[in-house]
């Protein structure tokens, strides 16, 4: 995740390539994920580049002490609801309520996720002792 702030910082000095691998990175990733929301790849697609341009027209507002594919989802998330806001506006309640249950579904794996790197990450920074405690009370309940 730090070379993704390293790699915004690039961009926001002018260097265009540091921004395109930045997003080509999670590109495919994003585009799954808003497929998961409007259920057709073309229009995810077009949502994933206007989550893009949305970037690009407003990079002075990312905040860098979060991690860039947050911000990133979060965009691309913002941008499938209001497509489907704008296009399903006559959905019954219950497919609407159904609908909001998946998308909190998706965003509490994306976020799992992201937390469980975080922590890996700083148990890995731990002495090795610490390291092996942390994994034997994890694994311990896998075990027995």
């Amino acid at each position: 995740m730090e070379d993704d702030k390293i790699l915004y910082k690039e961009f926001l000095n002018g260097n265009n390539d540091a921004f395109q691998k930045l997003i080509t990175k999670y590109e495919n990733n994003i585009i799954y994920f808003i497929t998961r929301y409007v259920k057709n790849l073309d229009i995810a697609h077009d949502i994933y580049q206007d989550s893009i341009m949305y970037i690009l027209e407003h990079k002075e507002n990312y905040n860098d002490k979060y991690s860039f594919k947050t911000y990133l989802y979060m965009i691309a998330k913002s941008r499938a609801i209001n497509y489907l806001n704008n296009k399903h506006k006559n959905l019954p309640l219950d497919d609407f309520e159904n609908t909001l249950k998946e998308e909190k579904l998706l965003e509490d794996i994306v976020f799992s996720k992201e937390r469980q790197d975080k922590i890996e990450k700083v148990i890995r920074k731990l002495k090795q002792e610490y390291q092996l405690v942390i994994f034997l009370t994890k694994y311990r309940r896998i075990i027995l």
